[in-house]
């Protein structure tokens, strides 16, 4: 069997999630930080990359309970945490629950630290995914989908120029991400109906953000809409009303694998 190279997968949850990233190396240092870290905290990923985490987020310093989490994740300890005082667009007044997740290689242990935030709602997504600053109008409703709809290029299904601003430019690895999208996402759906009935909560919000993270990278807009809703609705173990969200979610996934496809076609 041919080894599936992850790199683009990474690269699709680390910029498709509706989760906050930071990765930490042992001197404490910020090596990664994702764009829903930009929007927290308002600073480009470029003006913080490599300075120290406590001078751009002080409760991070040793003396505090989120200091002292961070010392036991780089010696090992996974932990869990609370952060406050961050305003939270659409989310005023809330505070913000952390995971620490540690790890180690060849130069040393790191820390990847989650921001667990309230999933962007439509215009936000809109808004990243182009990046742009003001916020763009409302899309239309989504109309209902069907495998066997003609061919209409919406933008809203599959906006190129928004999944080469993610990807940032490269038309080989959206292409390569594209491929991993056409070869896993009945599957993934078919996984996903399964842990959605058997209640299985870890594997169903799993197998939801790969499935947003992968759309949100290609330009699923509506995809990504869709799979979002799915995620809240997870995270709030909505068992009775998931399975109706996960049907909003199927049809957007078939149209954008057909756009895709479409797309791939053209341009061979």
């Amino acid at each position: 069997m041919t080894p599936v190279d992850v790199r683009p997968l990474f690269v699709a949850l680390f910029r498709g999630t509706s989760d906050g990233i930071l990765l930490v190396d042992g001197t404490k240092r910020i090596r990664l930080w994702n764009p829903v870290m930009e929007r927290l905290m308002g600073r480009k990923a470029s003006s913080v990359s490599g300075r120290a985490i406590t001078e751009v987020i002080s409760a991070f310093e040793g003396s505090r309970e989120e200091g002292k989490a961070l010392e036991r994740a780089l010696d090992g300890e996974p932990g869990t945490g609370t952060l406050t005082g961050i305003e939270i667009p659409g989310h005023p007044g809330e505070s913000i629950p952390l995971r620490y997740i540690p790890g180690a290689g060849e130069n040393g242990p790191w820390v990847l630290v989650l921001f667990q935030v309230p999933p962007l709602d439509e215009e936000d997504v809109l808004a990243a995914a182009r990046g742009t600053v003001s916020t763009p109008p409302s899309p239309p409703p989504v109309p209902p989908a069907s495998p066997f709809e003609p061919d209409v290029p919406d933008p809203m299904v599959f906006d190129r120029d928004a999944a080469l601003g993610y990807l940032e430019g490269k038309k080989e690895l959206m292409a390569e991400m594209a491929e991993i999208f056409l070869s896993t996402w009945e599957d993934l759906l078919l996984s996903l109906e399964v842990a959605i009935r058997d209640r299985k909560g870890e594997e169903a919000m799993g197998m939801t953000q790969s499935l947003k993270g992968m759309a949100a990278s290609l330009g699923g807009h509506r995809t990504t809409w869709a799979a979002s809703e799915l995620e809240s609705t997870l995270r709030e173990e909505c068992w009775e009303e998931a399975p109706r969200i996960l049907l909003r979610l199927r049809p957007q996934a078939i149209r954008l694998a057909r756009a895709l496809s479409h797309h791939r076609r053209s341009a061979a």
